[in-house]
């Protein structure tokens, strides 16, 4: 008689404690799925962009100069998409991003999505005007530009050669009358000595 009540109580004290077991697991939170995220970096500003993940809280958005250095949290919110600044045109950055759900003070994280990106300069948007024997440049500066670099042709599709740079935002040249020329600029830097150009400008037929 005592075998059979010590073999219930036996059943009883596992099921209770299946019962408990189950309960634990069916209340925890599961990880997020981890975001995917893409971007591009213009000037001194990168604009990153993720794809939203149901049911999360937020996002969590970290950046390194390095790809193996500390991480420091940029953004922390529920919009999917982030704007860095002061960036720097040629240097790279690293980004990390996880999703979270949160519960009371306690926040799961998904795993890690990750991406780099070097910001690079804008073109140029160059416009001109003439008057006899010279012709003259200007164009708006470009954000973290420290000088630009100016270029001409006999013909548009020809070969453009370098005449000068300069640090300001106009440039005379000085040509011969009836003379036509077509002109291109650039934006550069100098990152541990090493230029950074960005892309040519439109091209700008002068004839004196």
């Amino acid at each position: 008689m005592r075998s059979k009540i010590a073999q219930i109580l036996m059943v009883i004290s596992l099921s209770f404690g299946f019962f408990i077991s189950t309960g634990v697991h069916a209340y925890a939170a599961s990880s997020p799925d981890a975001p995917q995220i893409s971007g591009q970096a213009t000037n001194n500003t990168a604009t990153v962009t993720f794809r939203s993940v149901a049911k999360v809280s937020g996002y969590e958005v970290s950046m390194s100069l390095l790809v193996s250095g500390t991480y420091k949290v940029v953004y922390l919110g529920s919009q999917t998409s982030t704007t860095i600044k002061a960036l720097s045109v040629g240097t790279p950055i690293f980004l990390k991003v996880r999703s979270y759900i949160s519960s009371g003070s306690k926040k799961t994280y998904s795993d890690y999505s990750s991406l780099s990106l070097t910001p690079s300069f804008s073109a140029v948007v160059l416009s001109g005007k003439t008057s006899k024997g010279s012709n003259t440049l200007s164009w708006a500066k470009v954000s973290g530009a420290t000088s630009y670099e100016i270029s001409s042709s006999s013909s548009y599709a020809g070969t453009y050669k370098v005449i000068t740079a300069v640090n300001t935002t106009s440039y005379v040249s000085k040509v011969g009358l009836g003379l036509s020329t077509y002109y291109k600029v650039r934006a550069y830097t100098t990152v541990n000595k090493v230029k950074v150009y960005g892309p040519s400008s439109n091209v700008v037929y002068l004839k004196s």
